[in-house]
């Protein structure tokens, strides 16, 4: 019989409690947001590496095969600009 006297009526929160939960979730919100931003930048810093890696074996491949290396930066340059670009006038 004692327990009926010393029952709560309150079920709900209190506005503390809701505070230090939202508190704790915007915190982990934000340390979600870093590391995100970490592994972003690392996966950026990968892909950039790669690339260059890329672009070496290919010099080193035409370097092999043709004993120089591509004056213009692509093998093929000289002869698309002198192909495709309009012919001048003579003044």
């Amino acid at each position: 019989m004692w327990k009926l006297e010393h029952q709560s009526t309150d079920k709900g929160f209190t506005i503390i409690e809701l505070l230090v939960t939202i508190g704790i979730i915007a915190t982990l919100a934000g340390i979600g947001a870093v590391t995100v931003s970490k592994v972003r930048n690392a996966n950026q810093q990968t892909t950039c590496v790669n690339n260059l890696r890329a672009i070496s074996q290919g010099l080193q491949l035409y370097y092999n095969e043709y004993m120089f290396f591509p004056e213009n930066g692509y093998p093929d340059d000289a002869m698309i600009s002198t192909r495709f670009l309009p012919t001048l006038p003579a003044t």
